[in-house]
C-alpha cells in the first residue's frame, strides 16, 4: 500500500495461516489477533507523529511526547489516566523523552531523554524516583531482563549493549560496535537499527547490513553467525512506480528499494526467536504548497515475522503482514504478546490505536538456516 508517511521506524502485522503449495506447508508464524484498543487523545495536547510507548501487564499504556517533554499513561481502555513530567532540563523534567520501558513489577517505569542523554524513573502514577546520565543517546527500545539487570542494544556506539542493574545510577557497556557500522551511521536508516538479547550463553544481536543473527559470549564478543532468510519479498507496486515514471537515477527524488529492515528481535516463552522485518521502498516529490517547500516521501511498507528456533538450527519465514497505516512506532513484546501503536490513514488526523496479536509457530514446516557458522568482524 503507498501512503505518505511519517518515519517512526515502525511495523504492523497481521495473522498469517498455513497455505499449501504443491503440496507442502509454506506459511509463515501465526501472528493472532487479541484486540484493538483507540486511545482519547486529550484535546489540550497534540500527540503529533507516532510516539514511543510501552504497556503493562494490567493493560496501562505509557506513551511519551517528545515535543511536550511529557508521559502520557492511558488505561487499558484507552482513557487518559494521567500526564506526568514536564518539559526541561531540572529533576522529574524532560527535554525530547523517547524510548520508554514499564519497568518489572509494573509498579515504576524508566524514559530516554533523548535530548540530554538522561534516564528518569518514575513511578506509575507519576512520582520522580531519579536519574542518571546515559553513556549513548541511542537506548534500544527491546530490552531483556536477567534477574534484576536490563540488557539493550545502543546506537551509534563504540560498545554494542548497555547493562542496568535496576536501581543503580549507571550503565555498564558490553560488546564492540563494529568500526564499518560507526564509520556508516545512515546504514540503521536503510537496514535497521542494531538490536540485542540477553540468553543464558550470552546474547543474540541483529545489526544493520548483516542478513542474520550474531552469537555473542557473555562479554559480548562475537563467536558465531546464523543467517536468515530475509529478501525484498515483493515487487514495488504499480502507484509508486508510477511516481517515479520519467525520473534518472541520479534524481534525488528516485525510487529507492531501501531493502529488508530489522525491527525487533526477541525470545519467546518457547524458547524460539522472533524477528521482525519492515520492507519498504520510497520515492519523493517537492511540496510546492508549503511557505517553504519540503519534500513528501510516498511509501510501500511490507512487514513480516520470522522465527528461528532456539539452537538456531531451523527457521519459519515471513509471515506475511497486510495492513495499511501512514505512521507506526516501533513494535512492543510483552511474552508472547506483540503490540502496534499506530495512526490509520484517513481524516486529518486520525486516533491512536494500539492493538495486540499474539506471536507462535502454527505447526508448518520449518527450513534450515544452516546452524551456526563462523563470526563476522
Amino acid at each position: 500500500m503507498t501512503a505518505a508517511f511519517r518515519w517512526t521506524l515502525g511495523m504492523f502485522l497481521l495473522a498469517a495461516a498455513c497455505s499449501r503449495r504443491d503440496g507442502r506447508n509454506v506459511g509463515g508464524p501465526s501472528v493472532a489477533l487479541v484486540d484493538r484498543v483507540v486511545l482519547a487523545e486529550p484535546d489540550s495536547i497534540t500527540l503529533g507523529a507516532v510516539p514511543y510507548f510501552d504497556r503493562d501487564r494490567a493493560g496501562n499504556l505509557y506513551v511519551s511526547l517528545t515535543a511536550t517533554g511529557q508521559v502520557l499513561r492511558f488505561g487499558a481502555d484507552g482513557r487518559l489516566v494521567t500526564i506526568i513530567g514536564r518539559k526541561g532540563n531540572g529533576p522529574g523534567e524532560l527535554q525530547s523523552p523517547s524510548a520508554i520501558k514499564v519497568l518489572p513489577g509494573d509498579s515504576s517505569f524508566a524514559v530516554v531523554d533523548l535530548g540530554r542523554s538522561y534516564l528518569s524513573r518514575f513511578t506509575a502514577d507519576g512520582r520522580f524516583l531519579g536519574g542518571f546520565t546515559t553513556p549513548a543517546r541511542d537506548i534500544g527500545l527491546n530490552w531483556s531482563y536477567q534477574g534484576d539487570t536490563a540488557f539493550f542494544a545502543l546506537g551509534l556506539h563504540p560498545a554494542l549493549i548497555g547493562r542496568w542493574r535496576l536501581g543503580d545510577d549507571s550503565i555498564g557497556l558490553v560488546g564492540v560496535t563494529p568500526t564499518r557500522l560507526l564509520a556508516a551511521p545512515k546504514a540503521m536508516l536503510t537496514y535497521g537499527r542494531p538490536d540485542a538479547i540477553a540468553t543464558p550463553r550470552g546474547f543474540l544481536a541483529v545489526l544493520a547490513t548483516d542478513p542474520g543473527i550474531h552469537v555473542l559470549d557473555v562479554r559480548g564478543m562475537p563467536t558465531g553467525f546464523v543467517r536468515v532468510g530475509a529478501r525484498l519479498r515483493r515487487g514495488t507496486p504499480e502507484d509508486l512506480l508510477a511516481k517515479d515514471a520519467g525520473r534518472s537515477p541520479t534524481d534525488p527524488r528516485a525510487l529507492q528499494p531501501l531493502g529488508s529492515i530489522t525491527v525487533s528481535l526477541h525470545r519467546l516463552a518457547t524458547g524460539d526467536i522472533a524477528l521482525v522485518y519492515l520492507d519498504f521502498d520510497q520515492t519523493k516529490e517537492w511540496n510546492p504548497a508549503e511557505m517553504s517547500p519540503s519534500m513528501n516521501y510516498f511509501g510501500n511498507f511490507r512487514f513480516y515475522v520470522t522465527l528461528v528456533n532456539q539452537d538456531l538450527s531451523r527457521q519459519r519465514l515471513d509471515g506475511p503482514v497486510s495492513l495499511t497505516t501512514s505512521e507506526a512506532s516501533v513494535p512492543v513484546f510483552q511474552g508472547d504478546t506483540l503490540a502496534f501503536l499506530t495512526r490509520p490513514p484517513g481524516g486529518d488526523t486520525p486516533p491512536l490505536v494500539v492493538t495486540r496479536f499474539v506471536v507462535s509457530d502454527n505447526g508448518c514446516d520449518w527450513k534450515p538456516t544452516g546452524g551456526i557458522g563462523p563470526a563476522r568482524p
